[in-house]
Formats: structure tokens, sequence, C-alpha cells
């Protein structure tokens, strides 16, 4: 790459994301918000996303939801990413992830039904 990437000067940008020990699956946001038990198959230990200049989709950010699973299986999360490349040629790149994480090696995220009866 040569040269400042930012939407003043447009470059080809690309992001790789990688799960530790496991994979991703892309989620449209909507659905990953009422998707309370993830899948057991189907990750892909990473994902690619190239903005490329000679295409009509090139964009400055990037905004991917992903349901995760890492640590060999241990961990399962829904993830939200984004990367927005410097508005200018000095400015900075913004990176953000969230999400939430099921740490007890179970694909389950409802809320169990004991315990919210008992609060």
């Amino acid at each position: 790459m040569r040269g400042h990437i930012s939407e003043r000067t447009l470059q080809d940008w690309g992001v790789q994301i990688e799960a530790v020990e496991g994979g991703l699956i892309e989620a449209p946001a909507m659905e990953s918000r009422v998707t309370y038990e993830l899948p057991s198959s189907g990750y892909q230990p990473s994902y690619n996303s190239i903005m490329s200049t000679n295409t009509h989709s090139w964009q400055g950010a990037l905004e991917q939801m992903f349901f995760m699973q890492s640590r060999n299986g241990q961990v399962f999360s829904k993830v939200a990413v984004s990367v927005a490349i410097n508005q200018q040629p000095d400015s900075y790149v913004w990176v953000e992830f969230h999400g939430e994480a099921n740490p007890n090696s179970s694909r389950n995220f409802e809320a169990d039904a004991v315990a919210m009866k008992s609060r």
C-alpha cells in the first residue's frame, strides 16, 4: 500500500478478523438480536473484507456482526466489529468491538427461566 489511506485519498484497503482457536460466522445485525442459540457448525477460521477502488462497493467503514466460537469451543460470542478509516490523511483509524460472550461452553444465550422467576 502506498501513501495515506483516507476518504480524501481513496485506496484499496481491507480487514482480516480471526477468532482465537475458533471461528466466525457472519450474521445480519437483526438476526443476531433474536438468535439465542448459536449455530453448532459452519464457523470459518477467518473473515476477510476488501474495499477495492475498482468496484462500486468501496466504503470507508466496515460494520459486521459475527457469531464466534473461540478457545476450542469453550467460549461462544455474539460480536459486532466496526472499522472506519481516517477521514483525513493524518487522522486515526477507528476500531470498535462489542458484544456478549458465554464462557461456559454453551451456545445458549437465553436466560435461565428459573433464575428469572426468582428475581
